[in-house]
């Protein structure tokens, strides 16, 4: 059931991203601090994981080899965006300017939402059938 633990874990980066965006207009800097931690590391951990599980959906011929690559490819853009937008927004300019790091993030939000649903759609739930009717 790994596929079902990624999805579980796309659901709980895109609710850290809302969360964000949310704390960013509330003006919590420590919470905001702590949100923004946890999602750097909380997509570390599920990209770590969804790399093992696509390449052995690879090496089983249950997905092919292209449609993970162009995955990686997309996951490393938004991760660089991502690490960008963290080194772009210190915790204090975000408190000067939260309307300003709203702008920024929202469209990183939406990219993870929109991402999540495209990876879950096109690539686990066809691996999770096709394991299905392997065995």
């Amino acid at each position: 059931m790994v596929a079902a633990l990624l999805v579980s874990q796309h659901d709980s980066m895109i609710a850290l991203a809302d969360a964000i965006l949310a704390g960013a207009d509330a003006g919590d800097a420590t919470r905001l601090a702590g949100l923004r931690l946890q999602l750097a590391r909380e997509v570390q951990r599920h990209t770590e994981a969804e790399a093992q599980f696509l390449g052995a959906a690879v090496a089983e011929g249950h997905v092919a080899a292209d449609a993970v690559s162009a995955l990686h490819k997309r996951v490393r853009h938004w991760r660089g965006a991502l690490a960008h937008c963290n080194a772009t927004w210190p915790g204090a300019r975000v408190a000067a300017d939260p309307a300003g790091f709203v702008a920024d993030f929202a469209p990183l939000a939406a990219m993870l939402r929109e991402g999540a649903r495209a990876e879950e759609a096109e690539l686990l739930a066809p691996v999770v059938r096709r394991r299905a009717a392997a065995a």
